[in-house]
């Protein structure tokens, strides 16, 4: 059976989200688009630390846990998604 990646929000503040997806929206898509990518990577076979800066936004914090920002917005707020496999 081919193992699947999904995103649990559970831990995340939806109100918080909801707020910055509001007054930050390119920040906000940017992020998620990248979450995407990663997501379709990890899919296709990729190991999470083997995507360790390939692609660019996306970096290890060490300790398993990992950061996706936001590409390609000048003068952006910086966000930054912190992931980690469960």
């Amino acid at each position: 059976m081919e193992k699947r990646w999904s995103v649990d929000f559970f831990l995340a503040n939806h109100s918080a989200l909801r707020r910055y997806q509001k007054n930050y929206m390119q920040e906000y898509a940017s992020c998620l688009r990248n979450l995407d990518k990663v997501i379709m990577l990890l899919d296709d076979g990729h190991a999470l630390n083997t995507l360790n800066r390939n692609p660019g936004f996306f970096r290890s914090e060490r300790k398993g846990v990992f950061r996706v920002g936001q590409t390609g917005l000048v003068g952006a707020k910086e966000t930054r998604l912190y992931v980690y496999s469960c």
